[in-house]
């Protein structure tokens, strides 16, 4: 990456690494950084979402029809009460993950702006400055980085959608002093952008905290001291 500096500033973070090279250079990141949706990633799983989260409405509404009328084996009464809820809650999940992505897809304007004295998220309609984070946890899925766990030193009013991949699985009550910060889905590595928020927080005092994936490629942790 070019290493630039515009009149807004800029901040150095640790390289990206990779299944071949664990060590890499540090890389300076200018500032404004901003971030659109990733339209093709969020239409193509959009999609994937709604079929998986219709079918999955489907068969439990077709599990309760045998359920009442009778054709439903006694001795399967149990697959029934078990598998039927679980079906349905989770068809509502995915077509809630569909209807999330495709919205996102639609947006034409950066939902991420990261400056020198903070972040605006208008996804969530936040602005929250730098100042006001107290602490900051790396998320990950199984794909990489999702989001940042923000631990704020004052309450928000910030509305989070709970099927927005970032938040979904982390947190389904919102939280007064809580905010996750979503870098999945959107046209600028997550890398980067988490890193931005990492080292801009810990440079106005708060704390960062990382975490391993929950796949193990065997690469090297970046710790906060080397932010």
């Amino acid at each position: 990456m070019t290493r630039m500096v515009d009149s807004t500033g800029a901040v150095e973070i640790p390289g990206e690494p990779t299944i071949f090279h664990s060590i890499v250079p540090p890389v300076l990141i200018p500032l404004p950084l901003r971030a659109r949706p990733y339209k093709g990633k969020n239409i193509f799983f959009g999609l994937l979402s709604s079929l998986i989260g219709s079918n999955m409405v489907v068969g439990a509404l077709l599990l309760a029809l045998a359920g009442f009328d009778g054709s439903f084996p006694a001795r399967d009464i149990m697959l029934f009460i078990v598998f039927g809820p679980i079906s349905f809650l989770g068809g509502i999940g995915f077509t809630g993950v569909a209807l999330t992505c495709i919205i996102d897809a639609m947006r034409k304007t950066p939902v991420l702006v990261i400056d020198a004295e903070g972040f605006r998220d208008t996804r969530s309609g936040v602005r929250i400055k730098w100042w006001a984070i107290r602490r900051a946890t790396l998320l990950f899925t199984r794909g990489g980085i999702a989001g940042i766990d923000l631990h704020l030193r004052g309450s928000t009013e910030a509305w989070q959608n709970p099927f927005r991949i970032g938040v979904l699985g982390f947190r389904w009550r919102p939280k007064p002093d809580r905010l996750i910060l979503c870098v999945a889905f959107l046209d600028a590595r997550p890398h980067i952008l988490a890193y931005t928020v990492l080292a801009l927080t810990q440079r106005h005092g708060g704390e960062v905290v990382t975490k391993t994936s929950f796949v193990d490629l065997g690469l090297t942790p970046i710790t906060p001291n080397q932010l």
